[in-house]
Parts: structure tokens; C-alpha cells; sequence
């Protein structure tokens, strides 16, 4: 059985073609009679091969160098450079046209040349009956389509995240000012003493970048405190680790009317007098209070997060003995 195929070619010459044009049928070559059963032709020719001057191959490439062009890295790189040559894989993709069409070319498909760009693609028609076969060595035809200029994507919004820790960073934690007593100048070992630091109330801040909003809130919550002395205990002083108290807020001066038998909210009952042999010449027991922040932030978009801060203050205690006189009244 003999089944006649018609193979038409496309040619473009021009350095712009419009969608209409390049579906175009430019040249025909004559019917080829092909026996679907053994693939001969009554033609005698011994393959569906048409070299460039049969097919109008532009200038300069001749013969069977047309036909293997498309898979030389020195070959054309005009997808619709010589029509019939082997085209290679990576040509068949969008390409900008060497010279973009008039404005009212159909090519825009009615859109602003100023809002875009055309651009074209030729890709292989494999040949009948012949699925998955190497390109069409007859011609590919020329699809157009219009591409919108790139839109600059919107940036991201700010991380809170980033934002909370500069309003972290402006939260400004003092140095805690450190109180004791009841008499300052008269701190005796044995006797309770009461340990404070000023309280500067809730610190906060709020950073603010674009659409989002971070507010850190810093509230105080423990002081720890080193007091100097050593912890150990007995009738016979000797160095060791130093003694450490941890109170809940900031302590408080002792009220008029205290009882000095009881314990004050935060205090320490000193053990060891503060004397030169014992604190490195100064006669005096070295203090520190360091206060601890409990950070809390928010932003406006629902993330939160914490952390802590810390500030350490530094003074020194002169610890003594002191002993009760009972002293008779007149009449008792």
C-alpha cells in the first residue's frame, strides 16, 4: 500500500517576520509516494532528506554542513538560522527577536510595547509515524508570543525577630545601686542585715520598621548577691567559696519599728568581721548585686518571643563586732 505524504517548508528571510507570515507555506516540494509497509518511495530517493539549496538555505551555509549545523558549537544560533539542519535541544526555547515588531503588529497581541517585549521559538516536528524521532529535517514552524516586562517583587516584610533586638538593645538596665542597714556605718556580724537596690520600674522600648512594630518590656525580677565572706562557719576563720543570696525583686530598707530579731525580706547575717588580714588590706568585705530582667516582646504581627537582662552594681561592707550593755535604769 503507497501513501503520499506532503512535506511543505517554511522559509523565513527576513530579520522580522509577524505571526501571520510565519504560518505561511513559502515553498512545496513535490508529493513523495512512501509504501507504509516498507518505507520505500516511488521517487527512488532513499531518504525524506532535502539539502540547503533545495530548501533555500540563507547564504553561506551549503549542502550537507546545513544539516549538521544545529549540533555544532560553531553553527548558527538563530533558531530559524538554516532551515532543515539538525536542530539542537537547547535552541528550542524563547528567544528575543533580533528587532521587535511595529507597534500595531499583531505580534503584541494588543498590548503597550512599552509593557513588554515579543519573542519567538522554533521548535522540530518529529516525522510521520515516527514517535520520538530526531528533529524534522523539513522545517520547524515559528511560534510569537508577548512577554510582560519583570515586575519587581515586593521586599519582604521586616523580621520581628530583628526588630526585637534592637528594641532589646535600647532597653537601658542600670547598674543597681545597692542599699543596706539598718545602720550603714554600723553593720555587725551576727545581727541581721538588710540588703536593697533602688527599683527603676518596667523599661521598654519599641522599634518600628515599614508596617511592622516590636515593643520589648523589661521588668525586674531577682537580685543576686555576693557578700564578700566566706562561707564557712565555726570559731575558727578560715577562706573558702563566697557566700551568695539570691531574693525575689529588690529588697527593701528596714520600716520604722522593725524587729531586729526578724528576717528581713532579703538580708544576710554577716558570720566573719571584714578584718584587713581577711579582705586584702581594705577592711572592708567586697558587695555585689546583680539584677536580673525578665524580657518580654511583641509585635504587631502576632510573633512574640523573651530573653533576660543583667546589671551588676559594686560596693564594699564594713563588717564589725559589737556587744549589748545591759544598763540599769534608776528605779529597776
Amino acid at each position: 500500500m503507497l501513501t503520499r505524504v506532503l512535506l511543505s517548508i517554511t522559509v523565513v528571510t527576513g530579520a522580522w517576520f509577524s505571526a501571520s507570515e510565519s504560518s505561511q507555506t513559502l515553498m512545496s516540494v513535490d508529493p513523495l509516494v512512501v509504501d507504509g509497509e516498507t518505507g520505500a518511495n516511488n521517487d527512488g530517493f532513499d531518504t525524506l532528506w532535502l539539502n540547503a539549496a533545495q530548501q533555500g538555505q540563507p547564504p553561506g551555509t551549503t549542502g550537507s554542513a546545513a544539516a549538521t549545523s544545529g549540533t555544532d558549537p560553531s553553527g548558527p544560533k538563530d533558531p530559524m538560522a538554516g532551515v532543515g539542519q539538525l536542530q539542537d535541544v537547547n535552541w528550542c526555547g524563547w528567544t528575543d527577536v533580533p528587532t521587535q515588531p511595529p507597534v500595531r503588529d499583531p505580534a503584541w497581541e494588543g498590548n503597550d510595547p512599552s509593557a513588554g517585549s515579543v519573542r519567538w521559538k522554533s521548535c522540530s516536528i518529529l516525522l510521520p509515524g515516527t514517535p520520538g524521532a530526531p528533529g524534522n529535517l523539513e522545517g520547524r514552524p515559528v511560534i510569537t508570543q508577548f512577554f510582560p516586562n519583570a515586575v519587581a517583587a515586593a521586599p519582604p516584610p521586616p523580621n520581628p525577630a530583628v526588630l526585637a533586638r534592637e528594641a532589646i538593645g535600647q532597653l537601658k538596665v542600670p547598674p543597681p545601686a545597692i542599699g543596706a542597714g539598718p545602720a550603714r556605718d554600723k553593720l555587725a556580724v551576727n545581727l541581721w542585715t538588710w540588703l536593697w537596690i533602688d527599683n527603676p520600674g518596667p523599661l521598654s522600648a519599641t522599634v518600628t520598621a515599614g508596617t511592622v512594630s516590636v515593643t520589648a518590656t523589661a521588668i525586674l525580677s531577682t537580685v543576686t548577691w555576693s557578700l564578700g565572706e566566706p562561707t564557712t562557719t565555726g570559731d575558727t576563720y578560715s577562706p573558702g567559696p563566697t557566700a551568695t543570696l539570691t531574693c525575689q525583686g529588690t529588697g527593701t530598707s528596714p520600716p520604722v519599728g522593725y524587729d531586729w530579731r526578724a528576717q528581713p525580706p532579703c538580708g544576710h547575717m554577716f558570720h566573719w568581721r571584714s578584718l584587713k588580714e581577711r579582705t586584702g588590706g581594705t577592711g572592708k568585705w567586697p558587695i555585689a548585686a546583680t539584677s536580673n530582667w525578665n524580657v518580654t516582646w511583641a509585635s504587631n504581627t502576632g510573633v512574640t518571643g523573651a530573653t533576660t537582662l543583667n546589671a551588676t552594681g559594686n560596693d564594699q561592707f564594713d563588717v564589725e563586732e559589737y556587744r549589748i550593755v545591759l544598763v540599769q535604769q534608776p528605779g529597776g
